[in-house]
């Protein structure tokens, strides 16, 4: 708590006599991790605009807290200006600090470090900003300038970045970087240490160094957390492919945790989605771009197959949907308690569902999507099946048996539906939008659809030579060609009737016993 303390006045006082320069991004006041990132951005542009390439260097200090200097450190605050009890007592906390290794059970003797501030201590980060408000590079005549600003150099606590448009002052500045780096008692790792060119491609690319050692350069490279490419027209296609595969990862952890806990609840399902896989989906969104539809389709993809298993769909439900608005309020009946229920109530206003309106819009091997007209409930082969048919209207026995069921219930608790509506599907949307009758919804879409699932759906096809084509049932009057097709999961019976009108040899009475036969 003391350190907290400590550290509160320690920014107040470097505030007020300007110690942190402002390449210094990390653990500062009114800034964000991405705003380096952004800076960077700005830079490719400028230099982009100015037909110049950009040379950019990711350098990388071994155990930057443990490994600094704090006799140096002290002497810093002091040349500052930054002294008094508060700084006497920091000293008197790290001298009597002590260490103790333990190596296979075995303890060694306690001993002092000279090096090093408190890793995940409250005051380590701003201490480590004074430590490096030092390190200032020269500008050189081919630095980028944005809005008049020369900038070489962006540091994000011990993430330090230089840049230039010349070979000849990319080396300046990495040559200026390693001398305040040994200096001040730093080392460089130099196998971490990479760089980027961004521009036109070269013949022949020139090769750089830090402390007499040659660095690598690489096509991608991840700075805070975003990944930037080169040689590409899209520079965040890595961005996308790497977020999108840990999205991927996590969101499968969640969905597998109904083997161990059972079936989540949707809002939990939510608060899940959102605090481990949303933050990989937008990731660096406020600096990348979604310019690539490709990569875009990446993340929509994880994003997608969460959402259905969330809500219970199949895994090509809202295909091809447009969204009306662009958010949507968490819907009440995903907060009905029984899961089976839930899922049946949400697979019907979403058209995920066994129905013939939904199922016989597929497009099946070798044949056409069915027209509306075909999709005809297969109870009582009258009218089209779809929701507002099959929980409302039909008038199959069973159906109408859990349908008397929930109307009982919902008369009770709202009497004035009764009788007030003379569109089923104005009054579908009225019941859904009630919070209290939700749950007996929900349960009469689980017991609608499990008597539908149990019976065969009715197949009506319309002959390709004749799409004009009217069922029998619904036109006694008008005979022509016509197939009927009845299916289950075992078994297919099909028949052909060839109807010609007045000349036809087809007689009322043989008309029946075919469809007696088929069980239509």
């Amino acid at each position: 708590m003391l350190t907290l303390i400590i550290d509160r006045r320690l920014r107040e006082g470097a505030q007020d006599i300007g110690a942190i320069p402002k390449s210094q991004n990390g653990f500062q006041a009114d800034l964000r991790t991405n705003d380096s990132a952004f800076v960077l951005l700005c830079l490719i542009d400028k230099a982009q605009a100015l037909t110049k390439p950009l040379y950019v260097a990711y350098l990388n200090l071994k155990n930057a807290f443990p490994g600094t200097d704090r006799s140096t450190l002290w002497v810093k605050l002091a040349k500052l200006g930054i002294s008094g009890p508060m700084i006497e007592w920091l000293k008197c906390l790290y001298d009597r600090i002590r260490y103790i290794v333990r190596s296979d059970g075995q303890y060694a003797l306690q001993f002092r470090s000279l090096l090093g501030i408190l890793t995940g201590d409250p005051g380590s980060p701003h201490l480590w900003n004074l430590f490096v408000s030092g390190f200032i590079l020269a500008h050189h005549l081919e630095d980028v300038r944005l809005n008049g600003v020369p900038i070489n150099q962006i540091e994000h606590a011990d993430d330090v970045m230089t840049v230039s448009t010349c070979p000849s002052g990319f080396q300046m500045h990495l040559n200026g970087a390693q001398s305040w780096a040994n200096d001040n008692g730093c080392e460089t790792s130099i196998p971490k240490c990479l760089y980027q060119i961004y521009g036109p491609r070269q013949k022949l690319y020139p090769t750089f160094h830090l402390d007499g050692k040659a660095i690598k350069q690489k096509q991608t490279a991840c700075y805070l957390g975003i990944w930037f490419e080169t040689g590409c027209k899209f520079m965040w296609r890595e961005q996308y492919r790497v977020k999108a595969k840990k999205a991927s990862k996590v969101a499968n952890v969640i969905l597998g945790l109904d083997r161990f806990v059972g079936t989540l609840p949707a809002w939990d399902l939510r608060t899940l989605y959102m605090a481990r896989v949303d933050p990989y989906l937008t990731a660096g969104c406020d600096v990348c771009l979604d310019i690539e539809e490709k990569s875009l389709k990446l993340l929509e993809k994880v994003q997608v197959k969460f959402l259905r298993h969330m809500l219970g769909v199949d895994i090509d439900a809202f295909e091809t949907g447009k969204l009306v608005k662009k958010s949507l309020d968490f819907q009440h009946y995903l907060r009905i308690k029984t899961s089976d229920h839930r899922r049946a109530l949400t697979r019907m206003i979403l058209s995920s569902h066994s129905p013939a309106v939904e199922r016989r819009c597929w497009k099946e091997q070798g044949k056409d999507v069915v027209p509306t007209e075909w999709r005809k409930c297969r109870f009582c082969q009258d009218s089209i099946e779809d929701p507002a048919h099959v929980m409302f209207m039909c008038d199959h026995p069973e159906l109408m048996q859990v349908r008397e069921i929930f109307l009982a219930e919902l008369y009770e608790k709202i009497p004035e539906f009764k009788g007030a509506f003379t569109d089923v599907m104005t009054f579908f949307k009225a019941v859904l939008a009630k919070r209290e009758v939700t749950p007996g919804l929900g349960n009469l879409a689980f017991n609608v659809l499990k008597i539908y699932d149990a019976a065969p759906m009715l197949i009506l096809e319309p002959p390709a030579e004749d799409p004009s084509f009217q069922p029998l049932f619904y036109t006694p009057a008008h005979w022509i060609s016509a197939r009927w097709h009845v299916s289950d999961n075992s078994l297919q019976n099909s028949v052909r009737l060839d109807l010609g009108g007045e000349n036809s040899s087809c007689t009322p009475a043989l008309i029946q016993l075919v469809v007696r036969s088929y069980g239509f």
